[in-house]
């Protein structure tokens, strides 16, 4: 209840039972009828900003997500040297799901000369 309306309880004069319930539910009417109008008017101001808010994401493309990803990823703290970046890529793939694609694609290769190695004792060996 607000404090106008506490007000004007206290300084009018006692009305009848009868006015008393008819006041009553005229204020009640009065309430319900402001509610539904903010209730209304906020639903309103809300649709707008979603209907916005969609029109702006159409426009999106793979492009301009790729640079949102990157611009994302170029503002993280580096992990320290210590860590398993695999792990981290893993923990962080739902906020860079192209990035960890790639990631797991070149971090996943074989750091090692052994291979070569291989074709060149070959080589020599003809």
């Amino acid at each position: 209840m607000n404090q106008t309306s506490d007000l004007s309880s206290e300084s009018a004069p006692e009305p009848s039972s009868s006015s008393a319930t008819s006041s009553t539910s005229a204020m009640t009417t009065a309430t319900t009828s402001t509610s539904s109008a903010g209730a209304a008017a906020k639903g309103g101001i809300w649709t707008e900003f979603d209907s916005q808010v969609l029109t702006s994401q159409v426009h999106r493309t793979t492009g301009t997500d790729a640079l949102i990803e990157m611009r994302r990823y170029s503002e993280e703290k580096p992990i320290p040297r210590d860590q398993d970046p695999l792990l981290w890529w893993k923990k962080n793939e739902p906020m860079f799901p192209s990035l960890s694609k790639i990631a797991k694609k070149h971090l996943g290769v074989i750091a090692t000369s052994v291979p070569a190695e291989r074709i060149f004792s070959k080589a020599g060996q003809l």
